[in-house]
Formats: C-alpha cells, sequence, structure tokens
C-alpha cells in the first residue's frame, strides 16, 4: 500500500513490515519489527486518509515519522466509536464512510 508520501508500505508475516521509501528517487528499504513499536502475530497493514496503520495484537497504531516507530493511535480510536481494536482492515466507501468488522459485526462511521 502507498502512502500519501509515497512510501510502500509490505505485510512481511509474523511481527514486521517493510517500507520502500524513494528519497533522491533512490529506492531504501527499512524492515520495522517489535522493537519498533509493533505487536505480536500478524501486522495487518491499512491506510486511511493517506497514513498508515496496523492491526496486530496492540491497539490500532500509526507511524510516527519523527520517532520512525509504531505508535498507539489514541486521536483514532477516539473520533471512532468502537474502533478500539478491530477485527480487520477499516475502508472508506465513496460515501466516505468508514466500515470496519468489529465484535462479530460489520460497522460504519460517517464523519459527517
Amino acid at each position: 500500500m502507498e502512502d500519501k508520501n509515497g512510501t510502500v508500505w509490505l505485510e512481511l508475516g509474523t511481527e514486521q513490515v517493510g517500507a520502500i521509501s524513494f528519497p533522491n528517487g533512490k529506492p531504501t528499504f527499512s524492515l520495522y519489527g517489535k522493537k519498533d513499536g509493533l505487536g505480536d502475530g500478524w501486522i495487518s497493514i491499512f491506510l486511511l486518509d493517506g497514513e498508515v496503520h496496523c492491526l496486530s495484537a496492540r491497539p490500532v497504531q500509526r507511524f510516527d515519522s519523527a520517532s520512525q516507530k509504531f505508535v498507539e493511535d489514541r486521536e483514532l480510536i477516539n473520533r471512532i466509536p468502537g474502533f478500539e481494536n478491530p477485527a480487520g482492515r477499516p475502508a472508506r466507501d465513496p460515501s466516505g464512510r468508514i466500515w470496519f468488522p468489529s465484535k462479530g459485526s460489520l460497522r460504519f462511521f460517517d464523519e459527517k
């Protein structure tokens, strides 16, 4: 998945994700894991509003470019009711609603 900065994010299996960025047009690969804040198990990547987020055994996380680590995304969790630990990747529909599976049901959130 490509974020708003042009970085391509890759799911690499248990406890790891990769990122390919293109500073000065040259591809550069970075590997992120538990030492960078990611949780246990398979890491699922999703994009929301151009920002990369991850789902794992931890609450929803976002990539913090300043620290180069994954941190809990309290702003997103607080903004969307029931979004503490979704069971799968959220997605926006053409109307702008955010759909996500949670606690055995499919939920949506309309920011309007």
